[in-house]
Parts: structure tokens; sequence; C-alpha cells
């Protein structure tokens, strides 16, 4: 009975509100069968939720880009998109390794682009999709990404949104107008918006950053081990700074000028 409502919610709403809702009934059957003791199983333990799975062994499958390949999305980005928006955005995506529904949803208030230390605020929306508490971080800016931010900031300056009507939009139709230049530069099906995070992350490792270090960038490791390590916020971005700085700026150099590769 229990696979049977799975289904038949996965018919109105999305794997992940299914999977919310399980685990509310399963704790309210929990709840019920111990206090009448009735010996009985709970319905909801053990409900696998099958798109969810797929979903996430397909993101895993997922391809890094080459700096090559950045480059190639990014100038047809620069060159083909009507809004300066989605160039802009694909910037901050290469350099902070955030989520598209993270990044599009930025509000003016999340960002900080004239601090010591430039950075954005990604923090708990349900308007950005973000995955859990632990995804709450300070993410500094460098190169592209710093200037995509700033740039953004001054053509909506009005505008409640880093990046104006994009932020009000869903994450699916921003994704569809960068597909659309992506793929006439890759066609690889393992290679997406997405992989600018496995890109991101390898980087770092051929460096050598620590999971706590590069923790703001890719959300990975649990902010509470973070913040035993580093204390504040502040002082996690201090640390973080100090050691991907020089990577980062050197990152951006390469993507933005091909030459120098």
């Amino acid at each position: 009975m229990h696979a049977f409502w799975r289904d038949g919610r996965r018919n109105k709403v999305t794997a992940v509100s299914v999977e919310r809702e399980s685990n509310v009934l399963k704790s309210m059957f929990s709840v019920y069968l111990s206090e009448t003791d009735l010996g009985q199983e709970n319905p909801f333990a053990g409900l696998r939720m099958p798109e969810k799975d797929s979903g996430a062994a397909a993101i895993s499958k997922r391809s890094p880009l080459s700096v090559r390949e950045i480059q190639a999305v990014r100038n047809q980005l620069l060159q083909s998109s009507r809004e300066p928006e989605i160039p802009q955005i694909w910037d901050v995506l290469t350099m902070t390794g955030a989520r598209l529904a993270e990044v599009k949803g930025l509000k003016m208030n999340d960002v900080y682009a004239d601090d010591p230390i430039p950075y954005i605020r990604i923090t708990p929306s349900d308007e950005r999709g973000m995955k859990t508490a632990e995804s709450v971080r300070w993410i500094p800016l460098y190169g592209i990404a710093l200037r995509a931010v700033r740039a953004a900031v001054e053509r909506n300056a009005h505008n409640d949104f880093l990046f104006g009507k994009q932020g009000r939009t869903s994450a699916g139709n921003v994704s569809a107008k960068i597909m659309k230049q992506f793929r006439k530069q890759i066609a690889d099906p393992q290679k997406v918006t997405y992989s600018l995070r496995h890109s991101l992350v390898d980087e770092f490792r051929a460096h050598g950053v620590a999971r706590e270090i590069a923790y703001p960038f890719s959300g990975h490791t649990s902010s509470d081990v973070a913040e035993r390590v580093y204390g504040s916020r502040e002082r996690q971005l201090s640390r973080t700074n100090d050691v991907v700085r020089p990577i980062l700026e050197a990152y951006s150099y390469k993507i933005e000028f091909p030459s120098t590769l």
C-alpha cells in the first residue's frame, strides 16, 4: 500500500517532495506504533525512491569539463545570449561550484562584492532548491566570477535579485537557455552545466586542497566539521581565501585567456 501511495504522489509532485512527505508519515507511524504497542512494522520504513536513486546515480556519472570546453561554452554564451545575465551566471557557476538553482536565485543581500574578501552567501531558500541545511556557506569570488557579480549588481541595482528576471524564473528555464548554447559546443551527454562542479573539485584535488578548506565551494563536507576546525564563518572565509585565491585566480585567467594554455 505504501508503494501505491508513493507512485500516486509521484504523479503529482517531485521525487524530493515525495521523500519529504514519506519521512513525515514514517515519523507519525513510528510514534503511533510505539504508543499503541501493536507490534506492527512501520509501513513506510525502507520505502525506496527509485527515481531519486537513479537521478543521483546519473549525476555521479557526469564528466568534468576541460578548461578549453569551459572557454568554448563561455564564448558561445557571450556571443549568442541576448540576456547578459546568462553568461554571468555561467561565470559564477564556473568559479564557485554552486548549483544552478543556488546561483540564479541569489538576491542582492546575498552579495558582498566590495568586502575585503568579496563573497556570495548561499542560504536556505525554497526558491533556490537548497539540498540541506549543511549547504549554507560563504563562497569567495575571484576573476571572472567577481566581475560577473559586480556587473550584475550594477545592471540590476533596483532589483531584489542579482540576476534580475532570471532570479524569478525557474532553474529549469535558465538551464535550458544555457544548454541550448552548450550543446553547440559539446555533444557528450555526460557533460552538462553540473559538470562545472566536477571541474572545480578536480582543480582543488590537483593542488591538494583539503576538503575542509574547499567546503564552501562544494558543500560536500559538513559545515559542522568546518566550523569545529575554523570557528566562525569569517574565519572559514579567511582561511579558505588564503589557500584557494592563487589557485582560482590562475584558473580564471586560463579560462579567460585561451592563449595562456
